[in-house]
């Protein structure tokens, strides 16, 4: 186990966060790649954001896709 991260943005379609969840073993880390999809124009006024959310869980790291979902669910 460890701790389950999740990444949220309030611009959803705007963005490709890769991973956006996962899980992390004690005094682990990882690199979170954020990508702007292609736009026109980029907004000046530009004020999205970026939530990491985590939690500690009994999860594994070959704990499935569907199995964190869940968790984030519940």
């Amino acid at each position: 186990g460890g701790k389950t991260d999740k990444i949220k943005t309030t611009s959803p379609k705007s963005y490709y966060v890769r991973p956006s969840l996962g899980i992390l073993s004690p005094n682990e880390s990882i690199n979170i790649h954020i990508i702007l999809h292609p736009l026109q124009k980029f907004p000046a006024n530009n004020k999205d954001k970026f939530l990491v959310n985590y939690a500690h869980t009994r999860l594994q790291h070959n704990s499935s896709t569907t199995e964190l979902t869940k968790f984030w669910e519940n």
